[in-house]
C-alpha cells in the first residue's frame, strides 16, 4: 500500500501514516506540498494520502479543507498523533556550538520557550521538519541544527542535542487519511459533512425575522451529540461549514472506558 505525505522520509506525517495502518508494510510517496499528496493520489501514484488537519496549540488548517473539498477524495479515517519535538545536529557538537536552526515554522513556534533560551542563534524556516534534518545530512552542515522527529534523527543519522522542547506538552496534531470513496470503511462510526449556508448574520443557525424554517447548524446541532465545525468562506456572500458527526454509541463506550 502506498501513502502520499507531504514531507520527507521521518516527517510526522509518516509517523502517523505508519501508526494508523498499524505498522503493517506501507510505502511512503514524499511530497513537497499539500496539494501534491492529494495530485499523487488522483493519479493513482498512491493509494491514500496522511494529511495534517488540526494541532492543538496552532488550531486548523483551513487550506487542507479546502484542498479535499475541491479535490474530490473523501475522509476515510483520522489519527491523533502526540507531536514531540527535537532538536539534532551532525554527531560531535553541542548546542553551544550552534549557530542556526532550521525547521517548519510551525514546528519553531511549537519550541519558543525553549528557543528563547538561545538568542543569538539564528532560526530558519524550511518546507519541512525532516526536509531540513536531510539537508544537514546530505550537506554535512555543521554548526547547524534541526527540529523535527526522533525517526529523523536516526534515519539521517544525526545526534539529539535536546529532547522534547514543545512548550506544549500535550502537543497533538489531528491528521485525515484521505482517499477515493471505494476504500472507505462502510461501517464507520463517524462522518463528516460539508453544506454552505449564506454569509449574513443568522443565516448559519436561520433567523427569526420571520417564518423560514431553521438553518442547517440549528438543525445539526438539535440531532448529534458532538461536532467539530469549521468556516470557509467561498465569497462574500457564501459560507462553507466542515463538520464532524460522531454517534452517541461511541460517546456511551468513551465514559464506560474513562
Amino acid at each position: 500500500m502506498k501513502i502520499a505525505v507531504q514531507g520527507e522520509i521521518g516527517c510526522f506525517h509518516e509517523v502517523a501514516a505508519r501508526q494508523f495502518f498499524c505498522y503493517d508494510e506501507v510505502e511512503i510517496v514524499p511530497c513537497s506540498t499539500f496539494d501534491m499528496t492529494l495530485s499523487t493520489v488522483k493519479e493513482g501514484k498512491a493509494d491514500m494520502a496522511m494529511m495534517a488537519i488540526e494541532n492543538a496549540r496552532s488550531g486548523s488548517i483551513l487550506y487542507n479543507y479546502t484542498l479535499i473539498r475541491e479535490s474530490g477524495l473523501k475522509m476515510l479515517g483520522e489519527h491523533n498523533l502526540r507531536i514531540r519535538q527535537n532538536l539534532m545536529a551532525l554527531p560531535g557538537q553541542t548546542i553551544h556550538d550552534i549557530k542556526q536552526i532550521r525547521s517548519h515554522p510551525i514546528a519553531l513556534a511549537q519550541c519558543m520557550t525553549f528557543l528563547n533560551r538561545y538568542p543569538g542563534i539564528t532560526l530558519v524556516e524550511s518546507d519541512d521538519t525532516a526536509g531540513s534534518a536531510k539537508l544537514i545530512s546530505e550537506k554535512r552542515l555543521k554548526k547547524i541544527a534541526a527540529i523535527a522527529s526522533l525517526n529523523a534523527a536516526e534515519i539521517y543519522g544525526l545526534d539529539i542535542l535536546a529532547e522534547g522542547i514543545e512548550t506544549y506538552k500535550k502537543n497533538y496534531t489531528r491528521f485525515l487519511v484521505i482517499g477515493s470513496e471505494d476504500k472507505g470503511n462502510k461501517d464507520g462510526n463517524k462522518v463528516s459533512l460539508c453544506f454552505a449556508t449564506g454569509h449574513q448574520p443568522g443565516d448559519q443557525l436561520g433567523r427569526r425575522r420571520d417564518d423560514r424554517p431553521p438553518g442547517p447548524l440549528l438543525l445539526v446541532l438539535a440531532s448529534i451529540s458532538r461536532i467539530a465545525h469549521e468556516g470557509i468562506v467561498l465569497s462574500l456572500k457564501r459560507l462553507a461549514h466542515i463538520i464532524g458527526v460522531r454517534n452517541h454509541s461511541e460517546r456511551s463506550l468513551s465514559r464506560r472506558e474513562q
